[in-house]
């Protein structure tokens, strides 16, 4: 079989750690890989899915402990966290990545505090979601508003940004309306007198929302930044049905966002469709990302199924790490193992020779992401 084990990965899509990592109990461990938020789920059932129990298994192996979560994470406590974090992305062949640090920000190391803790590189990838709601929450009128939205998509402060992120396949779904500036004015006011209490607002679809995105779009391609979408599983709220990057094909169709780069996350269950946009539309990229993890088993088939279909210039490789540094590990070698076994299935069927194979690899891993984000310093 073709071996992947050193290509370096840029890791486009991933998050931050949690602070306390090293220190979580067997049920916070499990939360990492799972995504839901059931306690009995946790307790009972999380800790006997194949994914999860393949992962201690290889981590086992890596730490040289009995194949036990126990003894385990009590080896994991006892190590530094630095020098942890480092091992286990050195072993993974993690050269740098792509954080949305809008995901459990008040529990979760600063990027700037990540990047020194994992010792490589970290590009910064805004939340359009988080944007929003901060900017609701601190103003008082539209107008005011929208000079903070702005604001904060395009300020230069921190690490470079590199790339937008819009979790609205969670929010509503992928199915985005066009809408007028009266009408968000008009939902911006009745959003404000329902928020009586100051706290953060949690915004979904309406008004508001979609035209707040359309306009992130338009800033995205000014700044010539490509916008992240999540899509098909990721969040225990997700209606799957709403998830399909198909439904957002009106945005793609849209002359407007013709120059926005957009790159479908996760896509499992809808990897062929994802597939088919990214074959039809020349800006729609896609990953596998967290199917890697949950959906360990089937890696190969997930990136047969892209490759059938998309050029191999529209597919990355991500492991939308978070939480524990076991997450970007993991999902780092399922995707060698899943792309090594398709690959090496190419090959012998004459479908592609080795050499074209390992400039396959190279694109998945890091070539298309250098391109995609325009990372000239990496």
């Amino acid at each position: 079989m073709i071996n992947l084990s050193r290509i370096i990965l840029i890791d486009h899509h991933a998050h931050s750690l949690l602070t306390d990592f090293s220190q979580l109990d067997a049920i916070g461990f499990r939360q990492a890989f799972s995504e839901s938020n059931s306690l009995s789920m946790l307790q009972a059932h999380a800790q006997h899915s194949i994914h999860y129990m393949h992962m201690l298994h290889e981590l086992s192996e890596y730490l040289d402990v009995e194949e036990d979560e126990e003894q385990i994470l009590e080896m994991r406590s006892r190590l530094g966290k630095t020098d942890y974090v480092q091992m286990l992305f050195d072993d993974a062949s993690i050269g740098a990545s792509i954080i949305d640090a809008g995901f459990r920000k008040d529990d979760m190391h600063s990027l700037q505090s990540f990047s020194e803790i994992c010792a490589r590189p970290m590009y910064q990838c805004i939340r359009i979601e988080a944007v929003i709601e901060s900017a609701m929450s601190s103003a008082d009128s539209f107008k005011e508003m929208y000079e903070n939205f702005e604001q904060e998509l395009t300020s230069s402060a921190g690490l470079k940004t590199v790339a937008f992120k819009t979790i609205a396949a969670y929010r509503g779904g992928l199915q985005i309306d066009s809408v007028e500036k009266p009408a968000a004015q008009s939902d911006f006011a009745e959003w404000k007198y329902a928020t009586t209490d100051k706290k953060r607002p949690r915004i979904f679809r309406g008004p508001l929302y979609h035209y707040l995105l359309n306009e992130a779009f338009g800033i995205a391609a000014q700044m010539n930044v490509p916008v992240q979408i999540h899509s098909g599983l990721g969040d225990a709220d997700a209606d799957l049905r709403d998830a399909n990057p198909w439904c957002f094909r009106s945005v793609l169709e849209s002359r407007k966002f013709s120059k926005v780069n957009f790159v479908f996350l996760h896509c499992y269950p809808y990897v062929r469709e994802a597939a088919l946009l990214a074959s039809l539309y020349n800006n729609v990229y896609m990953d596998l990302s967290l199917a890697l993890t949950l959906i360990s088993t089937q890696a190969g088939s997930l990136f047969a199924d892209a490759l059938a279909a998309a050029p191999s210039t529209k597919i990355l490789v991500a492991t939308d790490g978070h939480s524990v540094p076991e997450t970007y590990w993991y999902a780092s070698h399922s995707a060698r193992r899943g792309l090594a076994s398709v690959l090496s299935y190419l090959i012998g069927n004459g479908f592609t020779n080795e050499e074209q194979a390992m400039s396959i690899a190279d694109r998945l891993f890091h070539k298309n992401a250098q391109d995609l984000y325009r990372l000239s310093d990496f």
